[in-house]
């Protein structure tokens, strides 16, 4: 069987591995001709699997202007800026909640106040809790700095990204409303353990 296209599970690895290359390659948006170099370094490799297709079905796989290389691109300037130039910094945190359970996490930060999540899928589920715990694991461990944790995802040719912030006048009210966000979350995940939950679709 020859190959004519990548399949979408295909093409969510190559744009997140994509991404995440060039995040490391990079500082901030780079220039069309610098992304070109990249990509075609890139797809240059032996053993990928974009090297099924040839000819003119590869240049399309890659270059088209929904093929890899676009999406990873518009992935890379949505991250470049709301987190800067620079690469993130991992903070371990350890907070304990109010109930007395212990929850850790890692956290990467941009620019000192900023989280990223990002996914190649237009389901954004994932990247959508991973922003919101984030979020209120930072605020809990530090509530004097003003958090703000993004979410990317794709939309067809398009990126979109949100926003999060925890809301409060002062550090104690933003700690009282993420300790009470994450003791709601850590409860479900206990229960999940125990008992299966409903899913709220569209929510």
């Amino acid at each position: 069987e020859i190959a004519t296209a990548l399949d979408d599970l295909t093409k969510w690895n190559i744009v997140m591995s994509l991404t995440d290359r060039a995040l490391n390659e990079f500082t901030g948006d780079p220039e069309d001709g610098a992304w070109d170099a990249f990509v075609d370094a890139w797809a240059a490799q032996p053993d990928l699997p974009i090297g099924a297709l040839t000819g003119r079905l590869r240049s399309q796989a890659i270059a088209a202007p929904t093929g890899v290389g676009p999406r990873a691109r518009e992935l890379v300037r949505h991250i470049a800026r709301v987190g800067g130039a620079d690469l993130p910094e991992r903070a371990s945190l350890d907070v304990r909640l109010d109930s007395g359970a212990e929850v850790r996490g890692e956290v990467d930060v941009f620019a000192g106040t900023t989280t990223v999540r990002w996914t190649a899928s237009s389901n954004d589920r994932k990247a959508r809790v991973d922003s919101a715990v984030d979020l209120l694991l930072l605020t809990v461990h530090d509530p004097t700095t003003q958090w703000k944790s993004f979410r990317i995802w794709r939309d067809g040719r398009n990126a979109n990204r949100k926003m999060l912030i925890v809301p409060g006048d002062s550090p104690d009210q933003r700690h009282e409303r993420a300790s009470r966000g994450l003791e709601l979350l850590f409860g479900l995940w206990r229960r999940g353990l125990a008992e299966p939950l409903p899913m709220f679709f569209g929510t």
